[in-house]
């Protein structure tokens, strides 16, 4: 599961936004993930809303946004 922290008043707030799967490896497409990254592949968004949410990492501009990314090979920062 990814998390998406935001950042409150005093506190953070933890919020599942999809549901996936890390696999071994850390290339991505041909390309080397940096320290910290895991190869993900996204399945299902917890709620549609967070489709929109962009990620940090992405292997192609056309794929910037959760949603863009599910059923594919991508990267995500290890928690």
């Amino acid at each position: 599961m990814l998390y998406v922290e935001s950042q409150g008043c005093k506190a953070i707030f933890r919020h599942k936004v999809v549901v996936g799967q890390v696999h071994p490896g850390n290339i991505v497409n041909g390309h080397p993930l940096p320290p910290g990254y895991a190869v993900v592949t996204l399945d299902t968004l917890a709620k549609e809303m967070y489709g929109t949410v962009e990620m940090e990492m992405t292997m192609d501009d056309d794929r910037s946004t959760l949603a863009a990314n599910l059923g594919v090979l991508g990267a995500a920062a290890e928690a």
